[in-house]
């Protein structure tokens, strides 16, 4: 994609790292999924094999290395283009080429996670507690280490009862992670440009009763819609920010 007809054609100062830098070893990432989209990730059939995510700067490295706030809040996306890749220093792409309103310059904002890396996947449920010589001799020597709102079936009463810790998927611990993603692919695209058959990738295949209070027959289309908003606020559609497109396939936890 070429730059927009605001962005000045003559050449522009691009901060990178340097080149002899090695490239980073894959890593793993801990990534909250809804809990839609954990039973999206289950189903054996049409499962969910991809996520779009937006850039924060909690999630992106700029020329390289973490950016201050200061850095990130100048940054004009609005203005920003695709690169394919890779950069001069050898870091993969794709990544975006985002101006600095304040200075003459231009950034490459990439994403912390790499084809390759793996992401686990953090979702919501119940931490069993340390079990008391009553409970265990009560039943609680069959009690899992932790049960997950996918699965359903849960009394949240009766295990708070029991002791049992609330744990939203931020607090979740690692040792508890069933789903483990490989990054096949990443891409770059302004939310809108989503199609049908990508909409059903991301486990939205739409149908009756895919949206809450809608008595039609949702399209994939029309029900990632709705999941957009109901994660990131009825305003973001429109918005239509750019995001970046994880593909990735299950593993073996």
């Amino acid at each position: 994609m070429m730059p927009p007809a605001i962005i000045s054609r003559e050449p522009i100062p691009v901060h990178e790292v340097a080149a002899h830098q090695a490239p980073a070893a894959r890593k793993e990432h801990g990534t909250l999924f809804k809990t839609d989209m954990v039973r999206a990730l289950q189903r054996e059939v049409d499962p969910k094999w991809q996520t779009r995510r937006l850039f924060t700067r909690h999630n992106s490295l700029v020329d390289g290395r973490r950016a201050n706030p200061a850095l990130w809040a100048d940054l004009d996306f609005d203005a920003a283009w695709v690169d394919a890749g890779p950069s001069p220093a050898g870091n993969a792409g794709p990544y975006l080429k985002v101006p600095r309103r304040s200075e003459d310059s231009v950034h490459r904002v990439y994403s912390t996670i790499a084809a390759g890396d793996r992401l686990w996947v953090r979702e919501s449920g119940w931490q069993r507690p340390q079990r008391t010589a009553r409970q265990l001799r009560e039943g609680a020597d069959t009690w899992p280490p932790y049960l997950y709102d996918a699965d359903g079936h849960i009394d949240a009463a009766e295990l708070r009862r029991w002791g049992w810790k609330r744990r939203p998927g931020i607090h979740m611990p690692r040792s508890a992670c069933r789903l483990l993603l490989e990054v096949t692919a990443i891409r770059i695209q302004h939310l809108q440009e989503i199609d049908t058959a990508d909409a059903i990738a991301e486990g939205t295949p739409g149908g009756h009763g895919a949206i809450a209070g809608y008595s039609y027959n949702a399209t994939p289309l029309e029900h990632y819609y709705w999941l957009w908003g109901q994660i990131n606020g009825a305003l973001s559609w429109a918005a239509n920010p750019w995001v970046r497109v994880f593909e990735f396939r299950r593993l073996a936890p």
